[in-house]
């Protein structure tokens, strides 16, 4: 399960109607609660699929959150995904014309310094397809990748159908550190064994192929029209350099 934390507030003002004479009301109105205040969108993402046939949308009128896709033409529902509450949704997008990727987040609290434990947001996102089979988590089952903080999806069109690019830390064993993903300091990243890498991660089994590695140092990723990565940039802290 994927879940929703919003619910819609209104507020409504009671006039009295004497005769052809309306008479506002003396008396002072209590203060709305706090939680007027921070309530979220009912409604936060839309995704169009490639057809141009079929919709998606998160939507909580129903006191929870979930992701409902639909045909256009007939309004005929096609899946409804619900979102657990300890998750926040993030995102939508279609990878094809039946899958659905969901990207979602979590707080997870780890060990970080002696003594003291650190709460960061996790990034997940998991592939749906519209035969009402199981969710996939895509990419970041690996041993180590299951560590790392969150993944980019960098290109949902690719040459291979069923199939997309998505960037993240990888671990290589030859070299030690107890530091985890990108909370790895930039001067440490050098030694850390991390580096950034772009992935060709298959929707249906979850699994990622690496396409071309970065370095300790790269902070993105750009793609061409087929949707394969051509270049990067590089931040070297020490030298105070920025390449691409």
């Amino acid at each position: 399960m994927l879940a929703t934390w919003i619910r819609a507030w209104t507020c409504a003002v009671a006039l009295s109607l004497t005769g052809m004479l309306a008479a506002a009301s003396t008396q002072v109105p209590a203060p709305p609660p706090a939680s007027a205040f921070g309530q979220l969108p009912a409604v936060q993402f839309v995704s169009i699929s490639p057809n141009g046939k079929l919709l998606a949308r998160d939507d909580a009128s129903q006191g929870s959150r979930r992701v409902i896709a639909w045909e256009i033409a007939t309004g005929k529902t096609l899946a409804a995904i619900g979102i657990d509450e300890s998750n926040k949704l993030r995102g939508i997008n279609w990878a094809d014309d039946e899958t659905l990727l969901i990207h979602a987040s979590v707080d997870n609290t780890l060990p970080c310094e002696t003594g003291r434990a650190c709460t960061r947001e996790w990034m997940r996102t998991l592939s749906v397809r519209l035969d009402g089979s199981k969710p996939t988590l895509l990419l970041m089952n690996d041993p180590y990748r299951r560590w790392v903080t969150g993944a980019t999806l960098r290109s949902v069109r690719t040459p291979t159908p069923g199939k997309v690019l998505m960037s993240t830390w990888d671990y290589s064993p030859a070299k030690h550190s107890e530091q985890i993903g990108s909370n790895v300091p930039l001067s440490e990243r050098g030694s850390s064994g991390w580096v950034q890498a772009v992935f060709e991660v298959d929707t249906n089994s979850g699994k990622g192929k690496r396409v071309t590695t970065g370095t300790p140092y790269t902070t993105d990723w750009v793609m061409d029209a087929s949707g394969l990565p051509v270049a990067r940039s590089e931040w070297h802290p020490a030298q105070d350099s920025y390449s691409i």
